[in-house]
């Protein structure tokens, strides 16, 4: 039996060009660009005290955003909605009848967010309904809570009036003369109307009565006006007689 040898092929090295390619592939690999950096807020455990009515606090990014901007490892930086660092507050409640165990007063610290400030509302005063016991004088009343509607003032049905009742009597007694005046001129009228035969009949008669009584025609048509008798009716049959 022969013994057969197989030539075997040992491993070529890698050069040192390749070697160094890799290398620096790997250390670029290791501090990447990058494109674009968004800040991640996070805010310390809670606010600080209460002073002057606000609190604050402190709100860092955890990016670091900033830094790898100036680095030149970011080419822009977004921002983001930055948490609030200061809000309102109420300033704390000294409770002097609890205290503590060394025997002071507790503290109690009521805190208001600048979101849950309500602004007060200022609601108008609404006008009161006019009535006689409001102090004004509205509605009806001849004075200030008396009169009209209202109780009838002090001093009487007249007191404050006076003057609209003396006019009203004016009136009345205005009235009254002149409706007896225009009475009066219709009875003239009445009278100065018969015109034609029965006036120039009746004041025929009645001067005719007079002259044979041994009257002038002056003492005649004087009677006749006396008593109603239009002197220019009596006129015109003098002259026409």
């Amino acid at each position: 039996m022969q013994n057969v040898t197989i030539p075997v092929e040992e491993p070529k090295p890698a050069s040192s060009s390749s070697g160094s390619k890799k290398s620096s592939s790997v250390e670029k690999n290791e501090t990447p660009v990058l494109q674009s950096c968004t800040k991640s807020w996070t805010c310390g455990v809670g606010w600080g005290e209460c002073i002057a009515g606000s609190q604050t606090r402190k709100c860092v990014d955890e990016k670091g955003c900033d830094k790898l901007y100036a680095e030149g490892k970011a080419s822009f930086v977004v921002s983001g909605a930055k948490p609030k660092e200061v809000q309102s507050c109420v300033m704390p409640i000294v409770d002097a009848q609890v205290k503590d165990d060394e025997g002071g007063p507790i503290v109690k610290e009521k805190v208001v967010a600048e979101e849950e400030l309500v602004t007060p509302v200022v609601q108008k005063p609404k006008l009161a309904k006019a009535s006689c016991s409001d102090g004004l004088k509205n509605q009806n009343e001849e004075k200030v809570d008396c009169g009209g509607v209202c109780k009838p003032c002090e001093g009487g049905l007249f007191a404050g009036n006076i003057m609209y009742y003396i006019l009203g009597v004016v009136v009345l007694i205005g009235l009254g003369v002149g409706a007896y005046f225009f009475m009066k001129s219709r009875e003239n009228a009445g009278s100065g109307d018969d015109s034609g035969d029965d006036v120039e009949m009746q004041l025929t008669q009645v001067y005719n009565s007079g002259e044979a009584k041994g009257l002038s025609d002056a003492d005649i048509t004087s009677r006749l006006v006396a008593k109603g008798w239009d002197e220019s009716v009596i006129d015109t049959f003098l002259k026409g007689r």
